[in-house]
């Protein structure tokens, strides 16, 4: 096994609370797919709307350090990559089998951290190249 993409976004908190303010709540229903709403929904009653924002912005920059990891081109929409916590808390990426398939994948490893203003992630593709 090889490593076939690296990507690496750090998205700003503010930018993203920004964005959820002008946009009524349409990005999120844009970028984040039902099981990853739910935890957004469970992050806002419970630690209010800045650390659902950072939940968020954590979100939007894997998302981005995948689509980066897989070359940048448009092989994944937003709502294509799912990423959500392992009950040891460890974060898990998914995306669709035909790109797994395609691209000769076998993992996707995903490192996500946010502090107060900013949320970091860096995608790691790995597996064999098929052409």
């Amino acid at each position: 096994m090889r490593v076939l993409g690296l990507g690496t976004d750090i998205v700003s908190v503010a930018r993203v609370a920004a964005t959820v303010g002008r946009t009524g709540g349409r990005f999120v229903q844009r970028v984040l797919t039902s099981n990853e709403l739910q935890e957004y929904s469970a992050r806002l009653s419970e630690v209010g709307e800045h650390g659902a924002h950072q939940y968020l912005a954590a979100q939007w920059a894997a998302k981005e350090a995948v689509y980066k990891a897989l070359g940048g081109e448009s092989v994944v929409v937003w709502r294509d990559v799912e990423v959500l916590r392992a009950p040891s808390g460890a974060p898990t990426v998914t995306i669709p089998d035909d790109v797994v398939t395609d691209r000769g994948i076998d993992s996707v490893l995903i490192s996500l951290s946010h502090e107060e203003s900013h949320a970091v992630a860096t995608a790691i593709v790995q597996g064999r190249r098929t052409a």
